[in-house]
């Protein structure tokens, strides 16, 4: 079923456009919000409102649509404007900050959207950055990419981004994939909508900034192992190679054989070692 075809704009290859038209499918992504009554929730890329239309019919207290493209919110603002528990942001969500968007006091936040495929990584460690806050993410993907969030150690797909998510996450799934007969225009790959339920804890935090600078120097050569990968980087925080480093188990692993909380476990022990030099 297609969407609105009057307000359908000529979508912008540099923006990545590719607007949902599919009503079931808009319908599914905005039930799998479990929105309540007290709820806000942020939409990201709303881009003509083909899932604005299902998210301010949900009992949220608020709903936050952002979107980049001026033409997008003229229609946004000419078709669903006088929403009263709608509130149409323009601008880059990236350049943004929670303060910024004036989320109802004691709301609990959800984050939803049909995201630009150029723009995934970026966006995601957006939200997973403010994961102290935001409690649930659905978000449309490639589908090879909701196979690196979900990603366990061992498989060929998981990576930082597979990291990222666990650390931010107490639940993380993809819900189901989409054709790319949903879009106008079609895009040449097929997409997944993923589901990530915060557990309360950013990557902004100390344990998981200094989690994430391990894992990123680990996999930026993960065909080495981890006393090879990391060489340079434990040099960096504690001088010479450790010999009780040495002899650990774990150094002998590469790194998408290690887990998130094995990552965890030597970011803390790595950063014990350096406050005693």
């Amino acid at each position: 079923m297609q969407l609105h075809a009057r307000a359908m704009i000529s979508p912008r290859r540099r923006l990545s456009q590719h607007f949902l038209r599919n009503s079931a499918i808009a319908h599914r992504i905005a039930q799998a919000l479990n929105a309540g009554q007290q709820d806000t929730v942020l939409e990201i890329g709303a881009g003509t409102g083909a899932l604005t239309r299902h998210l301010v019919t949900m009992p949220a207290r608020q709903v936050i649509a952002v979107e980049i493209d001026h033409r997008a919110v003229s229609v946004l603002r000419d078709e669903l404007g006088s929403v009263t528990h709608l509130r149409i942001v323009e601008g880059d969500i990236r350049s943004l900050e929670l303060d910024q968007l004036d989320i109802s006091d004691g709301s609990r936040l959800i984050a939803v959207g049909n995201i630009p495929y150029h723009l995934t990584g970026p966006i995601l460690f957006w939200l997973y950055e403010r994961t102290d806050r935001i409690c649930r993410i659905v978000l449309m993907v490639q589908k090879e990419v909701a196979a690196r969030i979900v990603a366990q150690p061992g498989s060929k797909t998981y990576g930082i981004l597979s990291v990222a998510t666990a650390l931010v996450a107490q639940r993380a799934q993809v819900l189901f994939d989409v054709s790319p007969s949903a879009f106008h225009p079609r895009p040449e790959v097929t997409s997944s909508v993923v589901a990530i339920d915060s557990n309360g804890v950013s990557l902004r935090s100390d344990a998981n900034r200094r989690t994430m600078q391990l894992v990123k120097a680990a996999f930026q050569q993960r065909r080495k192992k981890l006393r090879n990968a990391l060489e340079r980087y434990v040099q960096s925080l504690v001088g010479a190679f450790p010999p009780m480093l040495e002899q650990l188990p774990l150094m002998h692993c590469r790194a998408e054989q290690v887990s998130p909380q094995q990552f965890q476990w030597l970011a803390s022990f790595l950063d014990t070692l350096a406050q005693r030099q």
